[in-house]
């Protein structure tokens, strides 16, 4: 009989495991809870950005077919602000503002020209400054 007392002793009672196997399988629950609120957050947005993402498309398409309609339009509007008459206008006012700067910049360097030269002049008339006398080099 001792024999047996010493066995118990040493297997542990069903009680004393029941709250740590209690507690693991509550971990594990709430981890697959966790889990799952996580899976349909993403499930949520995956669909409000599917949503976004075809409202966009749509809407890019009926910009686009607007456009395509509206081109021909458009383009007719065009031809006729660039028709012959109207690039020779263009161009006349171009050419006129072009020469006109270029007169200007010619005056201007006439200008500086005259401002250089009577520079020059009044620094020439002043008596030039005699370079210092070098020493001979001693051979």
């Amino acid at each position: 009989m001792v024999e047996t007392k010493k066995a118990d002793k040493k297997l542990p009672i069903v009680d004393d495991l029941k709250n740590p196997v209690l507690a693991a399988v509550g971990a594990a629950d709430l981890a697959v809870e966790q889990f799952n609120e996580i899976v349909d957050a993403v499930r949520d947005r995956a669909g409000e950005a599917r949503s976004d993402a075809n409202t966009r498309v749509r809407d890019t398409r009926e910009r686009l077919a607007k456009w395509q309609k509206a081109l021909p339009k458009r383009r007719d509007d065009l031809q006729q602000r660039l028709s012959t008459a109207e690039l020779r206008k263009t161009a006349t006012t171009f050419r006129e503002q072009a020469t006109e700067r270029f007169d200007n910049l010619v005056e201007r360097g006439e200008a500086a020209l005259k401002r250089l030269r009577s520079q020059f002049t009044r620094s020439s008339s002043k008596p030039a400054r005699k370079a210092p006398a070098k020493k001979a080099a001693a051979t």
